[in-house]
């Protein structure tokens, strides 16, 4: 005899010769964006103000951050973008731009970063992503940066077409 338990089509045997269901699920998981432009000071990072969510399935996206919730610990995704332009949509003195991810109020070391200085364009998209060891109560935080004369802005957008988010969810391990 295999194991212990009831094998079944929805049941596996395990390496400890007990059976278990496959699979699991991705929760928490959140996908919040900035549903219009937000001013920002050219130079200064700023923390984006991700007003919209599309996703939330464990009502953890509040007041611009993603908190995990009790019992929620583990390794999560996380990937935000953030596109910067300016309010005539000619960014032909743009310079250094970045953003970056903070875990409790603190830049977890990494950035997307571009240095378009004295090259013509319309803006840019920055992307980031990582995966994060995350505890209850941690909390994620999207920042970014862009040197650009004549208004700089975050640009907002929403559904498919957002320009501005923040995204998680947790990793099955």
């Amino acid at each position: 005899r295999l194991g212990s338990g009831t094998a079944s089509s929805s049941t596996f045997l395990r390496g400890d010769q007990t059976y278990a269901e496959a699979g699991g699920t991705n929760t928490p998981a959140f996908n919040a964006y900035l549903s219009s432009n937000q001013s920002i000071s050219s130079g200064v990072e700023t923390k984006v103000a991700l007003d919209a969510e599309s996703l939330d399935t464990d009502n953890a996206f509040a007041s611009n951050k993603f908190t995990v919730p009790s019992g929620k610990g583990g390794k999560y995704f996380i990937q935000g973008a953030v596109t910067l332009t300016n309010n005539s949509g000619d960014v032909s003195n743009m310079g250094l731009a970045f953003i970056t991810i903070h875990k409790n109020g603190t830049n977890i070391g990494g950035d997307a970063r571009v240095d378009f200085r004295n090259n013509k364009g319309s803006g840019m998209t920055l992307v980031i992503s990582s995966i994060l060891t995350l505890a209850a109560t941690d909390y994620i935080e999207l920042f970014g940066s862009g040197q650009i004369e004549d208004n700089p802005i975050f640009q907002g957008g929403s559904g498919a077409v957002a320009r501005t988010y923040l995204l998680g969810y947790k990793l099955l391990t």
